[in-house]
């Protein structure tokens, strides 16, 4: 199972801070929950669509994601990690299996 996010920095973020903020969002929540297996992070070049970024995360199941919710509202270290992303990050995301 896969949780695709559709991303874009939020307007009047620089794109050296909103790079800054993917990169270190990403690294230090693959390390601190190994288990939630970054697969791909894409830019497009071609700027057809809103959202430039495409991030895929490999999932066990649906119940993990509301496992990150109860993680980011009760951990330190997660709620660090999403509250610099929601700063600048506008997303949208959906859960997709393997056709």
């Amino acid at each position: 199972m896969y949780y695709i996010q559709f991303i874009r920095p939020k307007p009047g973020v620089s794109a050296e801070r909103f790079r800054q903020v993917l990169d270190e969002t990403g690294d230090a929540w693959q390390k601190a929950y190994p288990e939630d297996e970054q697969v791909l992070f894409l830019r497009r070049l071609w700027r057809l669509g809103e959202h430039e970024y495409i991030k895929i995360w490999r999932v066990r199941d649906l119940a993990r994601l509301d496992e990150w919710s109860n993680l980011t509202a009760t951990e330190d270290s997660a709620a660090d990690h999403i509250s610099g992303w929601l700063e600048v990050v506008d997303d949208v995301a959906g859960v997709y299996v393997d056709a």
